[in-house]
C-alpha cells in the first residue's frame, strides 16, 4: 500500500479532463475575468441555461422573486439587506434556500434562470 498523500503509479496526481485541451492563451481571459468579479460560467452550462424553449415554471412568492431580482441585478448582500430591511445573515439564508429551490449553485446560475425563465421584467 502506498503512503497516503503520495501518487501511485503512472497518472496519479495528475489533473486532465479528457477530451479538453486549452492552450494557456485560452485561459488567460476568464482567469482575469473572475479576478475582477465576475462570475465564469461553462460553456456547455451556459448555452443549457439559454437554450430556447419554453422555460419550466418557477414557483416562487413575492420576497423570493425581489431576491431574485436584487441578486440578478448584481446587488451585494448589504445591499439587498438594506433594501429589505432585514440582516446581512438573512439575507444569506435567504439566498441559500432560493438557489436549492431553483435548483442552481451559484447567484450567476439564478440570474441566468430567472432571465431565461422571464422573471425578471414582472
Amino acid at each position: 500500500m502506498a503512503p497516503r498523500g503520495r501518487p501511485t503509479g503512472a497518472g496519479h496526481g495528475q489533473h486532465h479532463l479528457e477530451g479538453h485541451s486549452a492552450e494557456p492563451e485560452e485561459l488567460l481571459p476568464p482567469l482575469l475575468a473572475v479576478l475582477d468579479g465576475w462570475a465564469v460560467l461553462p460553456g456547455h452550462l451556459l448555452r443549457a441555461l439559454l437554450r430556447p424553449g419554453r422555460p419550466a415554471p418557477i414557483d416562487l412568492d413575492d420576497e423570493e422573486r425581489v431576491m431574485l431580482r436584487a441578486i440578478a441585478g448584481g446587488r451585494s448582500t448589504v445591499e439587498i439587506a438594506e433594501r429589505m430591511h432585514v440582516s446581512e445573515r438573512t439575507v444569506k439564508r435567504m439566498t441559500a434556500a432560493l438557489l436549492r429551490k431553483l435548483r442552481v449553485s451559484t447567484r450567476a446560475e439564478a440570474a441566468a434562470l430567472a432571465g431565461h425563465a422571464g422573471l425578471l421584467g414582472d
